[in-house]
């Protein structure tokens, strides 16, 4: 009779292990896509996990990536209907959104290429080498990159002279130095834009821009991930040019010089621009010479006072939520 009640003991020891260990399997199939949510949306490289991002922290975004944002007009240039259709000069525009890949990068643009909102996607290669002071690329959503260089490495271009404006890009880049999600190294005019890029190198790696020698970079943001090892930054791996309106809420791992917004450069010449310590796993504390830029943790990055308020840390001239910004 002991040997009975034992075993039956035994049996029921088992049916409750099965049902807890069902229960255990079922709440985290239920919930486990909250915390990729989490934990791989700053690495995303999507743009519709980017979108489930700023739903959930509130970022600011730019007004003209809003899904009801239209680019009126006929437009002006030859219609791309490819990227090697694609000239280093002249007009270009799309008319529908395209895929691109297996092409050859244009070694140096001149002209202009205007997207009016529409898409380019699945580049493999960057769709420039080199944007020259001539050349300028603006409204474009640039999505689902994959691009791996033995060298420098952009989204876009591996490099900027020229003028780049509302261009949103998402996916991987992966190059060695100088290495952004958006170009490699600017000496151009960067405005209006944004990346949810994956961002990986060696050094001089940011998730917008590798290396920034001059130029302006203004009311832009990241919200995606950087890995390198020196000079490595949510928004700029390194540099001293201009950087105004911006912030970055992107998860940063590095071994030297790495910051929420800027890895290496000169504080003096970013000016109302902001980190979150809390997505960038980084806090002032943890840095050795000057912070560049001013940390918040995400509490403040959601709320717009933080970037109207001249009363706000770090910010001088208020950002444009009439004409620019919205608050996600």
């Amino acid at each position: 009779m002991k040997m009975n009640q034992k075993g039956s003991k035994s049996m029921m020891a088992l049916v409750v292990l099965i049902i807890l260990g069902v229960l255990v399997i079922f709440v985290f199939s239920t919930t486990s896509g909250s915390f990729l949510e989490i934990s791989e949306g700053l690495m995303d490289i999507g743009e519709e996990e980017a979108r489930r991002v700023h739903r959930k922290f509130k970022y600011p975004i730019l007004k003209h990536e809003l899904p009801e944002e239209e680019f009126p007009g006929e437009g002006s240039g030859r219609i791309v209907t490819s990227c090697k259709s694609i000239g280093s000069e002249g007009e270009y525009q799309l008319q529908d959104s395209i895929r691109c890949s297996d092409h050859e990068p244009i070694r140096e643009f001149s002209g202009t290429l205007d997207g009016r909102g529409h898409s380019i996607y699945g580049l493999d290669e960057p769709l420039f080498e080199t944007i020259s002071s001539s050349g300028t690329v603006k409204n474009i959503r640039i999505s689902e990159v994959d691009i791996f260089e033995e060298g420098p490495a952009g989204g876009l271009s591996v490099e900027n002279q020229g003028t780049i404006k509302r261009i949103r890009i998402s996916g991987m880049v992966q190059g060695e130095s100088n290495v952004g999600g958006l170009v490699g190294t600017n000496s151009g005019e960067i405005r209006k834009s944004s990346s949810t890029a994956n961002v990986d190198g060696d050094q001089n790696v940011g998730v917008l821009v590798g290396q920034h020698t001059s130029g302006s970079v203004t009311n832009s943001y990241t919200v995606g991930s950087v890995e390198g090892i020196s000079n490595v930054g949510g928004l700029i791996g390194s540099g001293s040019g201009q950087v105004d309106k911006t912030y970055a809420a992107s998860f940063v791992t590095g071994l030297t010089n790495k910051q929420g917004l800027v890895g290496s450069g000169s504080a003096g010449a970013v000016t109302n621009s902001f980190w979150s310590t809390d997505t960038s796993g980084i806090l002032p504390g943890d840095i050795s010479g000057s912070v560049i830029g001013t940390p918040k943790v995400d509490e403040a990055m959601e709320d717009k006072a933080t970037f109207v308020s001249t009363r706000t840390e770090g910010l001088v001239d208020p950002w444009d939520f009439d004409e620019i910004w919205t608050m996600g």
